[in-house]
């Protein structure tokens, strides 16, 4: 059996056993560490794709769907008001009209803002890997 800087590995199917030196064992640990980071930035890769795509789609649905709903919401602000100035002073009536679309707006926008929160573009399974990667890098050899 040879000492110092040089370790067995188990026995392969001929029974014979394959002696590695410290530089081999090193040399191979970091083939697997270079491996292991290609994996990771495979999957940050594809996990900044995904984000990217789902952010493209959400801003294009977002600019039709407000080019859409402010036509109609013209026409129901307008509806709102003629049936307002039946009961109230036509001024009074567009202040009170004014007033709920701004709180409505103010409203969305503070929901909209939160779908774009940092939080939610973050890479989450590439960090948890990676989190996961290092633990087990830190653990002791048993």
């Amino acid at each position: 059996m040879v000492e110092g800087p040089e370790a067995q590995t188990e026995a392969d199917d001929g029974g014979v056993r394959a002696e590695l030196s410290f530089a081999e064992l090193l040399s191979a640990l970091a083939g697997e560490m270079r491996l292991l980071l290609r994996q990771e930035m495979a999957l940050l890769k594809a996990e900044v794709l995904e984000t990217r795509t789902r952010l493209e789609r959400g801003a294009f649905l977002i600019a039709f769907g407000a080019l859409f709903a402010a036509g109609g919401f013209l026409a129901l602000l307008a509806a709102a008001l003629f049936a307002l100035e039946a009961f109230l002073a036509p001024p009074l009536a567009a202040l009170l009209i004014g007033l709920f679309t701004f709180l409505l707006g103010g409203v969305l926008l503070f929901i909209g803002k939160r779908a774009f929160a940092l939080r939610s573009l973050m890479p989450r399974r590439t960090f948890a890997s990676l989190r996961a990667d290092d633990g087990f890098l830190r653990e002791e050899p048993r």
